[in-house]
């Protein structure tokens, strides 16, 4: 299964790297967003092949609108609060 995600990937990699003003922060941010779970590596590789001409701006919007999308949010943030020294989350920062 590992070997099938690690393929997967290197297609979406070379995807992402033919999109007109592909740039490297724009590909790693993809990858590491697909990585996570299976179905999103699939739900972006399907996004890129049904609309051929999305621009960079067009991806990024497309994965910020997921259902999903926020839990990396949340977890990326808890880790950054974790390192702060005596902080503590807010009701209204979560």
């Amino acid at each position: 299964m590992k070997e099938l995600e690690e393929m997967g990937i290197e297609e979406l990699k070379g995807k992402l790297k033919k999109i007109k003003g592909s740039y490297d922060s724009f590909v790693i941010a993809v990858i590491v967003y697909a990585k996570k779970k299976e179905c999103r590596l699939t739900t972006v590789n399907d996004y890129i092949d049904n609309h051929p001409s999305a621009t960079t701006s067009d991806i990024l919007s497309f994965i910020s609108e997921q259902p999903d999308f926020e839990e990396d949010l949340s977890e990326q943030y808890m880790k950054v609060l974790s390192k702060v020294p005596h902080a503590e989350p807010r009701d209204d920062d979560i």
